[in-house]
């Protein structure tokens, strides 16, 4: 046995980072995670963008969300943006990074509107 060999906690394992709402290229407006440490499926959602009805896979999973600084995203309980609804980004939360679970809204995301240069 190697004298400085130290078993890997599986448990702690990131298998991936999450992205810097800054370095967030144009023509992406945030990307969207399933899980709160980005390790899981991501969405990434364009600029000036809108989804009316998210399909199964993504429908009520939504947990996480990282917005370009200069982007807003508006985030609906119900299918064609009805119900009720969140708007985050203008860098609100620190790094831009929401916790979906902080406004009471993980896992309710069935739409959304996405606009960006409103923030500069």
């Amino acid at each position: 046995m190697f004298p400085y060999y130290k078993p890997i906690d599986p448990q702690r394992i990131l298998l991936a980072a999450c992205p810097i709402s800054r370095d967030i290229p144009p023509p992406i407006c945030a990307f969207l995670f399933t899980h709160n440490e980005c390790s899981n499926a991501f969405f990434a959602v364009t600029e000036d963008s809108e989804e009316m009805e998210l399909n199964q896979l993504w429908n009520d999973q939504i947990t996480l969300a990282i917005i370009r600084p200069d982007c807003y995203l508006d985030l609906y309980d119900g299918a064609n943006m009805t119900d009720t609804h969140r708007v985050l980004g203008g860098e609100i939360s620190e790094g831009n990074i929401y916790d979906l679970s902080w406004y009471a809204f993980a896992n309710r995301t069935s739409s959304f509107i996405c606009q960006c240069n409103g923030f500069q």
